[in-house]
C-alpha cells in the first residue's frame, strides 16, 4: 500500500512538471522546485526580498536573463524574462520591430491581448516619429502588451492572472524586450504585504 502512495505522489509531480506554465515553471512552485525546473541550478537572491536570478531548463532565446520571484509562503508568484540589448536607432525601428514579431508568439499560447503603442506625455517635446526612441527613454512613449482574465474567468492559462510584453530602454542607444507572467497567487502574497501596513 505504501508502495502505490509513493507512486501516485510521483506521477503528481510528474504531471505538475508536465503541465509546467511559462519556461516550464508553475504557480506556487518552491525554490526547491525551481532548482530542480533549472536543472538543478540553484536560484540566486537578488536582494532582501522575494527575487532571484533563475537559468530555467525551458528557456528561450529571445531571453538572456530571467528573474522569478518566489514567496517562502506561497512559492513562485512572478517572472520576467529579459532580451539581450537591442541597439537601435532614432526611430527605434529595431526595437518595435523585435516587439511585433515575438508579440504574435505569446498570441498564439494565450489568445489575443491588447497592444498600446502612443505617446503617454502630452507635453512632450519628443513625439515626432524620428525621436521615438528618445520618448521612449524619457517616459513620454509606452510599447506594450497586455493580457488578462477574458471576462467571467479567473485566469488567462496555466494559473496566470496577467502577461505583460513590452519594451524599455537600456541605454542612450538601445533598448530591450520584457516579458511578465503574474500567476493567481500574487494577490495572496499582496495580501500579506498589506497586512503589515
Amino acid at each position: 500500500m505504501k508502495k502505490i502512495a509513493v507512486l501516485i505522489l510521483g506521477l503528481l509531480l510528474f504531471s505538475s512538471f508536465l503541465y509546467a506554465g511559462p519556461f516550464g515553471l508553475s504557480n506556487g512552485m518552491t525554490l526547491e522546485e525551481v532548482t530542480e525546473a533549472c536543472n538543478g541550478e540553484i536560484p540566486k537572491r537578488i536582494a532582501q526580498d522575494d527575487r532571484y536570478f533563475i537559468i530555467p531548463s525551458k528557456s528561450h532565446s529571445t531571453f538572456t536573463t530571467y528573474i522569478a520571484w518566489i514567496s517562502e509562503d506561497y512559492g513562485l508568484y512572478h517572472i520576467r524574462a529579459i532580451s539581450d540589448k537591442i541597439h537601435t536607432n532614432n526611430y527605434g525601428k529595431e526595437l518595435q520591430n523585435a516587439f511585433y514579431s515575438f508579440e504574435p508568439r505569446i498570441e498564439n499560447t494565450y489568445g489575443k491581448g491588447s497592444i498600446f503603442d502612443g505617446i503617454t506625455d502630452s507635453n512632450t517635446i519628443w513625439d515626432q516619429d524620428k525621436y521615438w526612441f528618445n520618448a521612449l527613454s524619457d517616459g513620454a512613449r509606452d510599447l506594450y502588451a497586455e493580457w488578462y482574465p477574458k471576462q467571467g474567468q479567473k485566469v488567462i492559462k496555466d494559473d496566470l492572472t496577467y502577461i505583460r510584453l513590452w519594451v524599455s530602454n537600456a541605454d542612450y542607444e538601445n533598448g530591450i524586450l520584457l516579458l511578465d507572467y503574474e500567476f493567481v497567487n500574487h494577490k495572496q502574497v499582496e495580501a500579506q504585504e498589506d497586512d503589515v501596513l
